[in-house]
């Protein structure tokens, strides 16, 4: 058996057209969902991209602090490795990865760009053909804003004599985001009209990336094999200017950043389905090891997608996210529970903002007064989640 997962640490999913964008083709992208699983739904855990204990190389929401401890314990990918997996990474960027649990991964490939890590996957795929049970995880950077494309990619934006605006209009957020966010906020800085601006940016950075992801998808599709699965997700999305709360403008918490792509693609899968239900990062090593067959020792808090998608497991009833403990929420098909800091006493709730989910989609109107049981309903399925019982 084979793995092939593809993952970006940010990426702005209201960007793609297979997640319902009209204005930006992503005709790689959208390949990509017509020929798999795709999850309308995959929120994320921890907004932190560099943390090791990311969910993704853990499988769990909740870690061990202990450097010691953690070392002590075989990982999810030393466990794969002693069952016959072997282990392949081409990662953008590593000196900011984390590394762990890359340090388990028998052959590692640094690149410096999205261009050398797509050609470079490409290599290492040819080179992989002959094994007969691999995994090979592509990590790119994603597209973290600010971002700068090509001229030739803005012109399909914006006209000649708005790029030199556009340029500064990045450099002025940079330097805002950088220095005065919890101070300024951003309505304050930047018009209707730079916001407009910065979206088209971005919209030109999805093209490239969307360019790049078309050649090696369609590269992998000339030579797929019957035995390999397939997993294209994005770590985080990204935050373009959309509310924050007024309180906590520290907090990154909304669904710009929360809500993220995520496709599945494997032997005999049913081709252009979308599903509606709640997936997340924790749910990335139960599909692996179940692909591969492999039986755990470790106690996963997530689910397979396989079994999602062969309606044979049940998805999550609710979704789990925190900010290294600025804020944490909890969110289900109709609410939305946000809270600031780590503490769950009774007044605690109090303070917690409600909203209604997926109508209030920038989290503007708490309505945890109108709807105090669901408040607390919440509340107390956020502090379980949280472990603190």
């Amino acid at each position: 058996m084979k793995a092939l997962v593809l993952t970006f640490d940010r990426l702005a999913i209201r960007f793609l057209g297979c997640y319902g964008n009209n204005w930006v083709e992503t005709p790689g992208f959208d390949f990509v969902a017509s020929e798999s699983v795709l999850f309308e739904n995959h929120y994320i855990e921890n907004v932190n991209t560099d943390s090791a204990n990311h969910p993704w190389w853990s499988g769990r929401r909740s870690f061990d602090n202990d450097e010691r401890l953690r070392e002590s314990k075989p990982s999810p990918f030393e466990i794969l490795k002693s069952s016959g997996v072997s282990l392949h990474a081409v990662v953008e960027d590593e000196a900011n990865a984390p590394k762990f649990p890359l340090q388990n991964f028998e052959h590692v490939v640094e690149v410096a760009s999205s261009e050398e890590l797509f050609d470079c996957s490409m290599k290492e795929f040819d080179l992989l053909e002959k094994e007969d049970s691999w995994l090979m995880w592509v990590k790119s950077k994603g597209i973290a804003f600010p971002c700068f494309p090509a001229d030739e990619s803005l012109r399909l934006f914006l006209e000649d004599d708005e790029i030199e605006a556009a340029q500064e209009n990045v450099a002025r957020f940079a330097q805002w985001h950088n220095e005065n966010r919890q101070q300024v906020s951003f309505n304050d800085v930047f018009s209707t009209d730079d916001e407009r601006m910065l979206h088209l940016v971005y919209a030109a950075c999805v093209y490239e990336l969307d360019l790049q992801l078309g050649m090696l998808w369609e590269r992998l599709s000339q030579q797929r094999e019957e035995d390999l699965l397939m997993v294209l997700a994005a770590a985080r999305g990204e935050w373009l200017g959309e509310p924050l709360p007024d309180s906590h403008p520290e907090c990154k918490i909304c669904e710009s950043v929360i809500h993220t792509p995520l496709m599945v693609f494997y032997p005999n899968i049913r081709k252009s389905v979308r599903l509606p239900q709640f997936v997340q990062p924790v749910d990335f090593l139960p599909t692996i090891f179940d692909w591969f067959g492999v039986s755990s020792a470790c106690e996963f808090e997530g689910v397979s997608f396989l079994d999602i998608s062969r309606n044979s497991s049940p998805s999550h009833s609710h979704y789990f996210c925190h900010d290294d403990g600025q804020c944490l929420s909890v969110g289900s098909k109709d609410f939305f529970l946000r809270t600031h800091g780590d503490s769950f006493g009774e007044d605690d709730m109090e303070s917690a903002e409600l909203y209604h989910s997926p109508e209030d989609i920038w989290l503007v109107n708490d309505v945890g007064n109108q709807w105090p049981k669901r408040r607390k309903e919440l509340w107390q399925i956020l502090r379980k989640l949280a472990g603190n019982n």
